[in-house]
């Protein structure tokens, strides 16, 4: 995995520095992609439902440099998810604030 996708990874965990910096993470996120555009173009083009289901994929398979570009997708697009709740995915327009509701 790559220093870039490290630093998201690290900054996303509970476990190291000072904790989850969800804002923080998402910065990074949002700078991965501008970066790397090319990376996400497919997912791009796919669901919030369709995204989880290649993360369990790349997870599984213990493909982590693949599962932490679906990873960056999903907090870079996506407002954080309600966890046992409707499905109701709305996409993040960074620097914006809250997004759009896409169902």
């Amino acid at each position: 995995m790559n220093a870039e996708l490290e630093a998201i990874k690290d900054a996303w965990s509970k476990e190291t520095g000072a904790g989850r910096d969800e804002e923080g993470t998402r910065a990074l996120c949002d700078a991965y992609v501008e970066a790397h555009p090319e990376r996400f173009t497919e997912l791009a083009n796919m669901s919030l439902e369709d995204c989880v289901k290649a993360l369990s994929v790349f997870r599984a398979a213990g493909m982590e440099g693949s599962q932490w570009e679906v990873e960056v997708w999903l907090l870079h697009h996506f407002e954080p998810q309600s966890i046992g709740g409707p499905l109701q995915a709305t996409v993040r327009i960074p620097g914006l604030g809250r997004g759009v509701n896409r169902e």
